[in-house]
């Protein structure tokens, strides 16, 4: 085996609307079967932006994720410089408190166009008071995740026309932000498919790439955007 590319690991640190007190590291793979870089092997996945230890699942970790691609030209045995997709992570302000990038998804067009499809979500503080609870997030099997940090998440799709060197700047393909928790007041909710949990994207032939994703912009109740 080879090694990819050494990551912290963001098990421990799952986006703060997600029902689950932790998240696995899923990379996706595809390999190019036609064009100038027939052969190479596609691997993107995600890493947070410092180690994140073992906190307390009952609370929100504010810790970025950020995604990136790597790609092999002699059957995995090695693997290129690692290239962060989005662009570079927001600074975090007084209302942004993380920026997290999971689950990209890879997808080889013919003649080896290289599509990227992932979610963002955006722990963000909507309300005048910085202290007050935002957040509550039922988790599986039991309990809850609560903070002053509401999350918005969206679904983003970016291309690259150079096997992976550079992308383009990235479109926001979800037409609405997804607001992943219930405010302190409201019924506490379960949303169902967890968010995120699904995610895909097929680049065919011509202009077409089909993606299918998580969404949560009818689950209400919804922030002042």
């Amino acid at each position: 085996f080879s090694t990819v590319a050494s990551i912290n690991s963001s098990r421990n640190n799952p986006p703060i609307g997600y029902n689950r007190s932790r998240v696995n590291d899923h990379p996706r793979i595809d390999v190019a079967q036609t064009g100038r870089y027939k052969g190479r092997i596609y691997v993107t996945y995600y890493s947070s932006v410092t180690p994140v230890g073992n906190p307390s699942p009952n609370v929100q970790v504010l810790i970025d994720i950020q995604t990136y691609l790597a790609h092999s030209d002699d059957g995995g045995a090695t693997w290129s410089t690692p290239v962060a997709i989005g662009g570079p992570l927001p600074a975090h302000t007084a209302t942004l408190g993380a920026t997290k990038r999971w689950w990209p998804d890879v997808s080889i067009r013919p003649g080896g166009e290289v599509h990227v499809v992932y979610y963002e979500e955006r722990a963000t503080q909507l309300t005048a008071n910085p202290t007050d609870t935002e957040c509550i997030r039922l988790k599986d099997p039991s309990g809850s995740r609560v903070g002053p940090y509401s999350s918005l998440g969206d679904t983003w799709w970016t291309f690259s026309k150079d096997g992976g060197a550079s992308f383009s700047m990235p479109l926001k393909l979800s037409s609405g932000t997804s607001f992943w928790c219930t405010p302190s007041g409201n019924p506490i909710s379960n949303i169902r498919p967890n968010m995120g949990d699904y995610i895909d994207a097929e680049a065919g032939p011509g202009l077409k790439v089909h993606a299918l994703w998580a969404d949560g912009r009818d689950a209400g109740p919804y922030p002042p955007f």
